[in-house]
């Protein structure tokens, strides 16, 4: 049966996890039950990797050529980590970061941090959530530039458990 909390436990709410939208509960279950994401045990056996082809950069939102890094039909992908490096010789300049469009958004989204990178290989931040990513059909893997100077290379890929949809 629940209880009518009078004061608030310090520390016990962010334990728990329980406030919704920073609002803690007014009622609290006489039980307390933990919940444990089985999805990277399921997964585990199952991981694939997908590289993308070298494209030239522009800034702005940029997808890999090739089909490589593009969910297909009938396919969900639980994506436990994104990764994207430049390779830049003298005189290059990159400064970049994981993106990835979902089917419907119609833009990339950026999934990480920028990082700029001259007169070296330089990998962008990889990607990687303490919960998978699942991008259904038609999700795009790809990144966004926000300052280049000449035409450095660029690869993707990523680690991901494909599952039928």
């Amino acid at each position: 049966m629940p209880f009518e909390l009078s004061s608030q436990p310090r520390g016990l709410m962010a334990l728990l996890g329980a406030k919704q939208m920073g609002t803690a509960p007014k009622d609290l279950a006489d039980q307390v039950v933990g919940v444990i994401d089985l999805v990277q045990f399921y997964t585990l056996n199952i991981r694939e990797t997908a590289t993308a082809t070298q494209i030239t950069p522009a800034v702005g939102g940029n997808v890999f050529t090739g089909t490589s890094l593009v969910v297909p039909a009938g396919e969900a992908w639980i994506v436990h980590s994104y990764n994207v490096e430049s390779q830049t010789a003298a005189g290059e300049a990159i400064d970049l970061c994981c993106a990835i469009t979902l089917a419907g958004l119609g833009q990339m989204m950026s999934v990480g941090d920028y990082v700029a990178a001259t007169g070296a290989t330089q990998n962008a931040r990889p990607w990687a959530q303490a919960s998978p990513l699942v991008a259904g059909p038609g999700a795009t893997f790809g990144f966004n530039v926000r300052s280049l100077t000449l035409t450095p290379d660029v690869f993707g890929w990523l680690t991901f458990s494909r599952i039928r949809v």
